[in-house]
């Protein structure tokens, strides 16, 4: 519910409380990646993945590398992918 009113509260605003992110194959969203933005920072919430057929190809590194590649294009300088030590964020 807090996440979701994050999302109405920020529809129509130049900068959103909240931006969510997904990587879309074969018609079905298979990773999901919530951040926020803040002086230059993206801050992540939350990400997600489907435990599927498609994680073999693993659409969270996908979404991961172009929320990175798309951070740069904006100016951001740091994206903050949250507290922990897991391969993916090692990867970057």
């Amino acid at each position: 519910d807090f996440f979701r009113a994050l999302v109405v509260r920020s529809l129509g605003h130049a900068a959103p409380l909240i931006e969510l992110y997904g990587v879309e194959i074969e018609g079905s969203v298979r990773a999901t990646f919530a951040a926020g933005i803040d002086d230059g920072r993206l801050h992540g919430y939350f990400s997600g993945m489907n435990l599927d057929e498609y994680q073999r190809v693993s659409p969270g590194e996908l979404l991961l590398g172009n929320l990175i590649r798309h951070s740069c294009e904006r100016g951001l300088g740091v994206v903050d992918l949250g507290v922990g030590e897991d391969r993916y964020k090692s990867s970057w």
